[in-house]
Formats: C-alpha cells, sequence, structure tokens
C-alpha cells in the first residue's frame, strides 16, 4: 500500500509490487494489467479497513487521513495493519479483511460496456 501510495502512476507501483518474475516456476509471467487490477483491489480493502478503524476510534484517528503512511506516523509504526489488530483486537470480527475477519466490502457494480464487437441490432429499413 505504500508503494501505491509513494508512485507516480498504479503501474509503477504495480509493477515495483508484483513484477512479472514474480510468478511461480513454470507459470507464465504476470501482466501489467493483472498486477495493477491486483493492486487496486487490495487498496480498496485497506482503505475500508482504515475508514473502518477511524470510525471505531474517532479520538485516535481524528484528522488522519486513510492512508497507511498516515496510519503508520499516527502509529509511530512502520507496520500499520499489524498495529491497528492490536489495537483492535476485539472489533476484529467486525472489521473488513486483510485487517479483521469480517466479511469483504461488497464489490462495486460497473456499467458493463458494450462488447465493441457485439452485433448491432436491425435497424429499420
Amino acid at each position: 500500500m505504500s508503494a501505491y501510495e509513494s508512485a507516480a502512476t498504479v503501474s509503477l507501483a504495480a509493477d515495483a509490487v508484483r513484477p512479472p518474475e514474480a510468478a511461480s516456476d513454470g507459470a507464465e509471467p504476470i501482466t501489467l494489467e493483472a498486477s495493477t487490477r491486483w493492486l487496486k483491489r487490495r487498496v480498496v480493502l485497506v482503505r475500508a479497513c482504515l475508514l473502518a478503524v477511524a470510525g471505531i476510534f474517532p479520538e485516535l484517528f481524528k484528522g488522519c487521513e486513510a492512508t497507511v503512511t498516515a496510519f503508520r506516523a499516527r502509529l509511530g509504526t512502520s507496520s500499520a495493519l499489524v498495529a491497528l489488530r492490536g489495537i483492535a483486537a476485539d472489533d476484529l470480527a467486525h472489521l473488513p479483511p486483510p485487517l479483521g475477519f469480517g466479511p469483504r466490502p461488497k464489490a462495486r457494480r460497473y456499467c458493463k460496456k458494450r462488447d465493441p464487437h457485439e452485433a448491432c441490432p436491425a435497424r429499420p429499413p
């Protein structure tokens, strides 16, 4: 997450966090597009966790941005998620992964764009 926050672009962060050579032996290399999607999914989950914890402990995280960098600075640690597990131990069952054990946030539904290769509807004569 900190790579995402400090990188100039999502693609650069994805390439740094999950380079093509990171694929397991015998597997095809990881594409930049797949790495970017993987990173974006994790960013959504971590932000959901940070917002949930900030809501549970408003006095501790008042005015704190929902970024790992800001939470690290507030907590004075290099591993914010590990520190947050200790702070929110009683609430882990209700917090979403990767911090807690609760349900994942609902997936966003995007409008399905029409396939550009799909046949056009019949036009009147």
